[in-house]
């Protein structure tokens, strides 16, 4: 099998990248960043502090297929700084959410492979992070993503219908006092999303023009096919309503491009993510 993998073609993530202000209408005409030779980087999740802006991504070893987590900085004139791993695991990492909280900056990667929702605290920013403690234990979730609202903290996660399936068409939603607490309580109607097309998250949730903005990847064609912006119309304790705001897919991206699956915004830059065919070798 592994020998006619090799003979396939593959998928090699880049990184989107333009200065754009409020949102884009396609991904056309974003600067293209390659991953270094036989990886891909993906899951750009940029952070402005101090005047100054990094991105943390995912690098995707290929052979053997495994994600870990790096940061460069994005420089005054545009241009991409040195990368520097900050997190690696015998497992597979991805999905780099880094928040601030009580003055502090924090991250939380996916690592459904390790059946956990892990918190790692920032000891010497960028580059250096320490596991703090697991938010949640025994449980497959991918690309949780916080939001504050009414006085308490929400976690949304993606869930596969069965243990060990796919994660792409569950999302489910999780509450508590602090985003750094152990005790998530389920939101009575999870699923609150049940579709292939919308569930996954694909980026931080955001404001604009007075709605609530969730990215989702839509997964209806291949994993990580596009973008869908959500607007979220209803949320309460008990219920949860949104709609499609607007769609990213391979005919609104660059040339060659097969799939799109992340969407963060920071500094006036917008960060997204891109996949192109590759043949071994």
């Amino acid at each position: 099998m592994s020998f006619w993998k090799r003979l396939l073609p593959g998928k090699q993530w880049r990184l989107l990248t333009g200065k754009v202000s409020g949102i884009p209408d396609s991904f056309e005409g974003m600067t293209q960043a390659v991953g270094l030779g036989a990886c891909s980087w993906a899951d750009p999740f940029p952070v402005a502090r101090d005047g100054r802006c990094w991105v943390f991504i995912e690098e995707v070893i290929h052979h053997p297929k495994k994600g870990r987590l790096a940061v460069f900085e994005l420089n005054a004139d545009g241009s991409v700084g040195p990368m520097t791993v900050i997190l690696e695991r015998d497992y597979h990492l991805s999905y780099p959410n880094v928040f601030q909280h009580d003055r502090e900056w924090w991250l939380v990667p996916e690592s459904r492979a390790n059946r956990t929702v892990d918190l790692y605290r920032c000891v010497e920013w960028p580059h250096r992070w320490e596991y703090e403690k697991s938010l949640m234990r025994d449980i497959e979730v991918v690309d949780a993503t916080f939001w504050q609202r009414d006085g308490r903290w929400w976690l949304f996660g993606g869930t596969p219908a069965t243990p060990g399936g796919n994660a792409s068409g569950q999302l489910c939603l999780w509450s508590a006092d602090s985003p750094i607490s152990e005790d998530w309580t389920p939101h009575p109607a999870n699923p609150i999303v049940a579709d292939r097309a919308c569930a996954r998250p694909a980026g931080r949730i955001f404001e604009h023009k007075g709605m609530l903005i969730r990215p989702a990847q839509n997964c209806v064609k291949r994993y990580g096919y596009g973008v869908h912006l959500m607007a979220i119309e209803e949320w309460t304790d008990t219920t949860y309503r949104e709609r499609l705001f607007q769609a990213y897919t391979p005919p609104t991206m660059p040339p060659g491009a097969i799939a799109t699956h992340t969407f963060n915004q920071a500094a006036g830059y917008f960060w997204g993510d891109v996949a192109l065919r590759t043949w071994p070798g």
